[in-house]
């Protein structure tokens, strides 16, 4: 039944959904800190895995290398980030391994992140949104400082705008709770007055979408996660 739940889901992926299991396993991953801090050369080894996995997921959706690529950068840099202001025990051995050293050979993910994202053609939408998914998911780069918050709204409105087409629509923080610091979720936007119960199921539907990937794959993670250690 799995089986067959996933090669329909490969059938109508989009861009995003390559990433799938890599951003769950990194919450996964995070979360487990609270219990245990897995060791340097295991973590690095599923991501090797699973970054593996990605590209054979976009391979068989029909997406380019170079389109996996454009979506991939903004994940690693997300990942990066996400590890490294982690409470992970080895933490600092990441710091000279990262994601985007190994796959574009860069230390400064933080400020191309936004370099690539303002170069984007209006139509490559499947990355923007792969990009919008990493700054709800609480990527930050360059803008770090708490003064930064209103820049980061900025960044994410106008990136969702051509996305949609609908100026008065924004992801609901809601959706990624854990995403956010409590100082963000002060910074509100009231863009839904005015729109259809039908738009903002239209634009909503993949990202509910996503988060039912994220518990299938969380179930699989741990699955395959268990099976590995077995072996």
């Amino acid at each position: 039944m799995i089986e067959i739940m996933h090669n329909m889901w490969r059938k109508t992926m989009r861009l995003i959904d390559c990433f799938a299991e890599l951003i769950t396993y990194t919450n996964y991953f995070l979360k487990g800190l609270k219990d245990s801090h897995p060791s340097f050369e295991d973590i690095k080894k599923n991501y090797q895995m699973l970054i593996s996995r990605s590209m054979d997921a976009a391979r068989s959706a029909g997406f380019t290398n170079e389109k996996w690529q454009e979506g991939f950068f903004p994940v690693c840099a997300w990942i990066d980030e996400t590890i490294l202001c982690s409470q992970w025990s080895e933490k600092e051995q990441w710091v000279s391994n990262q994601l985007q050293k190994d796959y574009f050979n860069t230390t400064n993910a933080g400020e191309e992140f936004y370099i690539r994202l303002e170069n984007l053609e209006d139509e490559a939408k499947d990355v923007r949104e792969v990009y919008e998914f990493c700054l709800v998911m609480g990527f930050k780069g360059k803008y770090y400082q708490a003064s930064d918050i209103g820049r980061l709204e900025d960044i994410r409105y106008t990136n969702l705008k051509r996305i949609t087409d609908n100026v008065d629509l924004v992801i609901p923080e809601a959706l990624f709770p854990d995403a956010y610091e409590a100082d963000n979720l002060l910074v509100k936007r009231k863009r839904w007055r005015g729109v259809s119960g039908f738009t903002i199921l239209v634009i909503l539907f993949p990202i509910l979408l996503f988060i039912a990937m994220y518990y299938f794959f969380d179930y699989e993670l741990n699955r395959l996660i268990c099976s590995y250690f077995i072996q």
